[in-house]
């Protein structure tokens, strides 16, 4: 029989299923969310990696072959994902940041019942990012891959009549510093975004041509994402999380002014008015559902399109440019509903376009991923 488990976890929360191989029979184990499934080798156990919320955390648990109560392995604010049993069922290796960095460690375990016998013990290796653990059958030797991931910002001429992307982009940001969710200023002078180092969420200010350094804007243990400057320039609005649920805050350029503008008993959603003022654009959820509008003048709310998110409007305050699946740039008519793809990638990923106020400047977040294959021999 063999585990399986969905490949959009990354995106959404998975399932885990159970297959016979022989008959072609399925059914599904009892776990609100699974990846990476790692048989243990006397088949008692299933152990995989559960997310916590929407963010790149979460912790590594076991369930019953049969069914039954899953059982944590890993606990804390800590990462955990990627288990593999060792062929004695001994131990359950697994991959962690809880040193600091994302690298391997190991637990003793109970394979019947699932419990932990000691607390973890790390497996220090040369990695600075390790991922997808996969041991030999004689339990000697280790395979995993060095993973290097740096999330850089980019920019790229655009033609906002012909709605086309122009050249190559070129870099704004380099280096392993890792940036998300740039926004130009509205005299196009300055780019700010935030940091996805951890802890996410730290605004940073640069000059639009990338000269200089980042200069920081907020910090403490807050996360403040998706910043966006005011019409003015004077102010920087931004979600986050000091005051409890993601709210919406301002702050000035040089960093005075903190401010809290929203007061929502709940999490506060995404839109963007039309240049104007005539509509709002937003999309369904945050998992590439798709673009909506809303008209003020009829009240009404139209769907655009049935994929993509975080919209941008087009100076005509008819188009709108989105992202799809991190890898390609479409726009859509808000009048005829027609969609054309302008820019794609093929291994990387690209974050949400930001455009200049006159819409001839395209900026975005380019995550690179690099990789070599390791193998280790234990003790």
């Amino acid at each position: 029989m063999k585990a399986a488990g969905s490949s959009s976890w990354a995106a959404r929360a998975s399932e885990l299923w159970v297959a016979d191989v022989r008959t072609g029979e399925t059914r599904r184990l009892p776990v609100a969310d699974a990846a990476l499934p790692s048989w243990s080798p006397h088949g008692r156990r299933i152990a995989f990696f559960q997310r916590l919320g929407h963010v790149a955390q979460g912790h590594v648990w076991t369930v019953p072959v049969a069914g039954g109560e899953p059982a944590a392995v890993t606990s804390g604010s800590t990462r955990n994902w990627s288990p593999a049993w060792s062929p004695d069922g001994r131990y359950l290796y697994f991959v962690s940041d809880r040193g600091g960095a994302m690298n391997l460690w190991r637990v003793r375990m109970d394979e019947e019942s699932g419990r932990t016998l000691a607390d973890p013990e790390p497996i220090t290796t040369p990695a600075t990012s390790l991922a997808h653990v996969s041991l030999s059958a004689d339990g000697r030797q280790l395979a995993y891959s060095s993973v290097l991931v740096t999330s850089n910002i980019q920019r790229a001429r655009f033609d906002p009549v012909r709605g086309a992307v122009m050249g190559e982009p070129e870099w704004i940001t380099r280096g392993s510093q890792r940036w998300a969710n740039p926004d130009p200023s509205p005299d196009g002078e300055s780019v700010v975004f935030y940091s996805l180092v951890e802890p996410e969420g730290h605004l940073y200010l640069t000059r639009a041509d990338g000269s200089g350094r980042p200069r920081q804007l907020t910090g403490d243990s807050a996360s403040d994402r998706m910043p966006r400057w005011s019409p003015d320039g004077n102010g920087i609005a931004m979600f986050s999380n000091r005051s409890g649920p993601l709210q919406i805050w301002k702050i000035r350029p040089d960093g005075s002014g903190l401010t809290q503008l929203t007061h929502a008993p709940g999490n506060v959603a995404y839109a963007v008015w039309s240049p104007d003022g005539r509509r709002l654009a937003g999309m369904i959820a945050a998992l590439d559902r798709g673009i909506i509008t809303y008209t003020f003048a009829s009240r009404t709310y139209q769907r655009l399109t049935d994929y993509g998110q975080w919209p941008v409007w087009l100076p005509d305050s008819r188009r709108l440019l989105f992202v799809s699946g991190g890898k390609a740039f479409y726009i859509v008519d808000g009048e005829t509903k027609q969609v054309r793809r302008v820019f794609s990638v093929t291994r990387d990923v690209i974050g949400p376009p930001q455009l200049t106020r006159d819409g001839r400047t395209v900026y975005f977040s380019r995550r690179v991923t690099e990789a070599d294959i390791w193998l280790v021999t234990l003790p």
